[in-house]
Formats: C-alpha cells, sequence, structure tokens
C-alpha cells in the first residue's frame, strides 16, 4: 500500500486526541464523584441575572481542532507540491540560453522577439528537460498579454523577465505560507521578519551580498516598514500584530518587491529599466539613500531630527507644511505615555537615589525629544513621500492638508498652503506671469468634486491628480515641475531617443 495522504494522518491523529482527551475526563469526573457531596442550590436574583452570559458570546477555542489539522495538513501539502514548480538559477540560464536561440532580430529596432511558434517549440523542449512544472509559463494567455509588434512578435526580454518575476513571487508566497503556523491565513511580526532574513540569506531578489554586510538589518527595517504602514490599521505596531497573507500578496508593497531584478536579470536592466529600479523603494540604492539621507540630517546622533533638521531634506519644502507634518505624524514621546511617574521600587537609599536620578535624566530627556522625528516616524514619510501615487501616501497627506479636520479641502486651505509655494517661486524666478489665483482655480478645475468648492480624498483618488496636488501644494521644486511638465516631457522623449 501506498503512503496515505496528509489528510488521513490528520484525521488519525485528531481521532487519537479526541479518545484521549474523552479518558481523561472520565476519569477525572470519576475521581470527583466519589465523596462529592451535593452543591447546595444556587440563589436566583439580580446578580444572578447580570452574570449571565449573553447568548451571542462565543468563546475562543484554545484547543486544538481537527480543521485546524486539515488547514496546516493542506496548506503543507501546496507548498510540497508547489516547491516542484520552482525553477533555479540554472534553470533561468537555461531558459534564457534556449530563448535567446529562437529569438528573432526586428530589421528596424535590432530589438530581440520570438513568436508565438518559437514559444511553443521552446516548451516542449523544455518539458522534455525540467519537466511539466514550467507549464504555466506557456500558456496563450500569458504570451497575449505582452504587446506585440506588427510581426506578432513580443520581446525576448520582457518574456524571460515575467518568467523570473513570476519564479520569485511564488517563492516569496511559500515562504509566508510555511510561517503560518496555526493555518488561520495569518503572519505574525515576527514570522515576517523571518521571511526577509530568508529573502536576504538566498539572495533572492538581488546580486548583492547583504547577507554579509552590516546593512543587511537597516535593508531588512526599511523593507518591512513599507509593509507595515500598508498593512497595519495603527500607527503603533505591536510585536504580536499578525497579518493577513493574502493581503500581503494583493499588497503595492509586494508587487514592487518581487519587480526588482534576480541574480539572472540584472545584466537586462541598463539605461531608463535601471533608473527605474533604482527608485523602487526596496532596492538597495533606495534603501541606501534613504538610510544615508536620516544619517546626514541626524547631526547629534541621537537617532532624532527636528524640524529644523528635517526642513534640510527637501530645501522646497515649505514651513506650513513641516509643520503640519510634526504636528499630524509625529508620533514620538507621547506626553500621555510618560513612564517616569511610576513609583520606584524600593532599595536601599544609595541604590535608590541612583534610580531616582536615572528616571530624571530619562524625563529630561523625553521632554528635550518631545516634538522631534524618530526614524519610524521619518520611514513613514519617506514612504508616502517617494510614491505619491499611492492611495496610502495620500491618506497621509492629506490629513496634513486639511488644517480644520473637517474630511475636504476648502478654497481657503489650498489658499493657506500654496501661498508660501507661491512666494519661494517669486523669489526664485524673476520673470513670470503667474497669478496665484489662476493656480488655485487650476487646481480645483484639475479635481472632479462631487460637491463644488470641497474637494474629498474620494474625488482626488478618482481625479488621479494626487502626486500633482501634493507637489504644488507642500514643495516648491514640485510646482516648478509642474509648471515645466511639458519642456520636461520633451526632454524624457530625447533621451530615450
Amino acid at each position: 500500500m501506498g503512503e496515505k495522504p496528509s489528510w488521513a494522518l490528520a484525521l488519525e491523529e485528531y481521532n487519537a486526541e479526541a479518545k484521549a482527551k474523552a479518558a481523561a475526563r472520565a476519569k477525572a469526573g470519576g475521581a470527583s464523584g466519589e465523596g462529592a457531596t451535593e452543591a447546595p442550590p444556587r440563589r436566583e436574583g439580580k446578580l444572578d441575572k447580570l452574570g449571565q452570559i449573553p447568548p451571542f458570546f462565543k468563546p475562543r477555542v484554545t484547543e486544538d481542532t481537527f480543521d485546524k489539522h486539515v488547514k496546516l495538513a493542506t496548506i503543507h501539502e501546496y507548498v510540497k507540491s508547489s516547491n516542484e514548480r520552482i525553477l533555479s538559477g540554472w534553470n533561468l540560464e537555461g531558459v534564457w540560453g534556449m530563448l535567446v536561440q529562437i529569438s528573432e532580430e526586428h530589421p528596424d529596432t535590432k530589438d530581440k522577439f520570438v513568436t508565438y511558434a518559437g514559444v511553443c517549440n521552446m516548451a516542449e523542449t523544455l518539458f522534455e528537460m525540467l519537466g511539466p512544472m514550467l507549464s504555466f509559463h506557456f500558456t496563450p494567455s500569458k504570451f497575449l498579454s505582452f504587446r506585440r509588434n506588427p510581426v506578432g512578435g513580443i520581446s525576448s526580454v520582457c518574456y524571460f523577465t515575467a518568467i523570473c518575476q513570476r519564479n520569485l513571487r511564488l517563492k516569496i508566497k511559500l515562504l509566508l505560507l510555511s510561517h503560518d503556523r496555526d493555518g488561520s491565513g495569518m503572519i505574525t511580526m515576527e514570522g515576517l521578519e523571518s521571511v526577509f532574513d530568508e529573502i536576504v540569506e538566498k539572495n533572492m531578489i538581488q546580486d548583492v551580498p547583504l547577507a554579509q554586510s552590516g546593512f543587511r538589518t537597516a535593508w531588512k527595517r526599511i523593507a518591512l516598514h513599507k509593509f507595515v504602514v500598508h498593512l497595519s490599521r495603527s500607527r503603533r505596531v505591536r510585536p504580536t500584530d499578525r497579518f493577513s497573507i493574502k493581503s500581503i500578496l494583493r499588497s503595492r508593497p509586494f508587487r514592487q518587491l518581487t519587480e526588482l531584478p534576480t541574480l539572472s536579470m540584472n545584466i537586462f536592466y541598463q539605461g531608463p529599466l535601471m533608473k527605474k529600479i533604482e527608485s523602487n523603494w526596496f532596492s538597495l540604492q533606495s534603501a541606501q539613500q534613504v538610510h544615508r539621507a536620516f544619517l546626514n540630517l541626524d547631526q547629534d546622533n541621537d537617532g532624532f531630527i527636528t524640524k529644523e533638521e528635517f526642513r534640510k531634506l527637501e530645501p522646497g519644502m515649505t514651513d506650513i507644511f513641516v509643520e503640519r507634518i510634526f504636528g499630524e505624524h509625529v508620533t514620538s514621546f507621547d506626553p500621555n505615555a510618560v513612564d517616569g511617574n511610576q513609583t520606584p521600587p524600593k532599595l536601599s537609599l544609595k541604590r535608590r537615589s541612583s534610580v531616582l536620578m536615572m528616571r530624571k535624566r530619562m524625563e529630561t530627556s523625553r521632554k528635550s525629544k518631545r516634538g522631534c522625528m524618530s526614524y519610524n516616524d521619518y520611514l513613514t514619510f519617506m514612504v508616502a513621500w517617494k510614491d505619491k501615487s499611492d492611495p496610502i501616501s495620500l491618506k497621509y497627506f492629506f490629513t496634513v492638508l486639511d488644517l480644520e479636520s473637517q474630511g475636504y479641502l476648502t478654497h481657503v486651505q489650498i489658499h493657506s498652503f500654496f501661498r508660501e509655494v507661491f512666494e519661494k517661486y517669486l523669489e526664485n524666478n524673476q520673470y513670470n506671469d503667474i497669478r496665484m489665483e489662476d493656480v488655485r482655480d487650476e487646481i480645483f478645475d484639475m479635481v472632479n468634486q462631487e460637491t463644488p468648492g470641497m474637494i474629498t480624498m474620494k474625488d482626488i483618488l478618482d481625479s488621479s491628480v494626487q502626486e500633482t496636488l501634493v507637489d504644488v501644494l507642500s514643495d516648491y521644486n514640485g510646482f516648478w515641475r509642474y509648471d515645466n511638465r511639458e519642456y520636461l516631457m520633451q526632454m524624457e522623449e530625447e533621451e530615450e531617443q
């Protein structure tokens, strides 16, 4: 007979545990019945009614159930079977070599492309070499998802890039599922950190020896913070918090993480594509830039930056915008969470005086750092600032722009923020014919408001102008880019050519 399936083993284990628990309860009941006296009758009254548990109350199940065993067994079987579909570095190099052989060259652009007939012939050869695990890479729907040239071919580089990214997504997905300890589809913060540790140790995303470098811890913290900002419902994240694996796989950070090149893809990223990779939050270049900027701002190396230091991050940022950032999103050293008033333990007189002195110094340091931005607050700002088109970023900046916390922006609030931007613009541009009122009206024109004179967050998202809106109202350089957008677009087209 063959090996029993996982669900059968789980069922046997569950039945054995159930019999053991039933026997233990019967034994305990028999022991308690010997010599037991009849319990006095319960007194019915007001207290008894107040103590009753409501009928809608469902106690949390703490013991292992059969459903849990089945879910864990199913996850185990899925991870085991899916591991056979993962391509190693050698496999990817073999796929690329075969793709190069069947590729044709476009006579005009000199780009390499492959036709569907060539892909089918390549798939048959790979099936004989590597087995059926490659079948989902060569389906007609995968081929039709790419833009085709006049002869019906698709870019060889783009096709191979998609295979590598799909392979990377599967790897990380299996890592997340392997850290689901109870079959609930959730992963703890500790489990998510372990996933990133494995990503770094196995060098899944880029050809950089992070595992041997001192930047590994900083990169992992920067990468994790973006996931936390998108998945957490509160500003303060606790180690016991858990996140949905399905939400992680569907999130924007996961898509950006899997867009990074693997070891086999680095040879393709040059020019504009390399710039796109460097701007990715999870790339080594971006993480080093974010981390180095904080170190440069923190002049006294105490782990916090003041408003004056923060203004040096973006010289074109206005004072009112900085004040609102610190007022709304700096959560460090909450005055209501001060623990300096706790009663010190009863110690000897000498030891007690040293403890009191230490607490006094901590309290003084805490008061001096109130209103300063911590590293976590800085990372949250950078997550929003570097990707203003993200809805999560708009939520961050909308609370800054909404001066009265009304849930919408008015002409007065738009005028208040743009006035400082316009003053800086006049200081740096001697010749201009821009009127502040015209720009304010232009902002309202580009946003399709449901209620005239009131811009809600939904209006901005529907109009897809969140990046432009934040740039114009917060930063002089951002407004300059908006005012010279046609010239900049022309320059980008010339560089691509």
